[in-house]
Formats: C-alpha cells, sequence, structure tokens
C-alpha cells in the first residue's frame, strides 16, 4: 500500500491522536510529554524514533511508502528542510485515514 499525501489530506494533532489511538511500539518511538524533549516539543516533532532505521509504526504496522500530490516518487524517510527540525527526516503514516508526520534523528548518536 502506498499513501498518498496532498492538499486536502486531514491530519492529527499528535495529543488527539495519542487519546484516541495510544501506542504499542513503545521501543521503537518515543512521544508525548514525558517522552520528547523541550526542543522536539518547540519543533512540533511529536513521533520520534528510538532506532537507527525503524520499519514499524507506533501502531506496530509496516511503515508504508507515501507519495506527495500524486507525485510518482515513492518515499521512505525524507530529510526536514525546516531549519526547526534540521538534523531530522520525515515520513508520514496514516491512522483512520488521518495522517501524522514521524521523525527520524538523522545523526545515530540520539539513538538509544
Amino acid at each position: 500500500m502506498i499513501l498518498n499525501v496532498n492538499s486536502n489530506s486531514k491530519f492529527w494533532t499528535g495529543n488527539v491522536l495519542l487519546s484516541k489511538f495510544p501506542p504499542m511500539n513503545h521501543f521503537a518511538w518515543r512521544y508525548g510529554v514525558s517522552g520528547r524533549t523541550e526542543a522536539d516539543r518547540e519543533a512540533d516533532r511529536f513521533f520520534i524514533a528510538n532506532t537507527e532505521y525503524p520499519i514499524i509504526d507506533p501502531w506496530r504496522r509496516p511503515l508504508c511508502k507515501w507519495t506527495h500530490n500524486n507525485d510518482e516518487t515513492e518515499n521512505e524517510w525524507l530529510p526536514c528542510t525546516e531549519t526547526m527540525n534540521a538534523g531530522y527526516s520525515y515520513r508520514y503514516v496514516s491512522v483512520q485515514r488521518k495522517f501524522i508526520k514521524l521523525f527520524l534523528p538523522i545523526s545515530q548518536e540520539t539513538f538509544c
């Protein structure tokens, strides 16, 4: 399955998603209030990978490739272009047809 993220896509806010669909993959992801650093909260990074290259999302589902605006390029992890997210890559997953952005630190020194 390939997800398509576009201008009509709906997105979760982290806290609402967390309350409706609590994550189960606590080893590979940090999230929420206690799991994130102050810098994560300021940059609005809600789900951050704890492993070098996760293949399972926070709900224990395989990560799917995704496209942007029906582009033919199938994406996995892309480098963040925003200054506040420098040093991270991102990808999207969907939960009940709404998307949330996941983050992956580029530096291996940040992994548990």
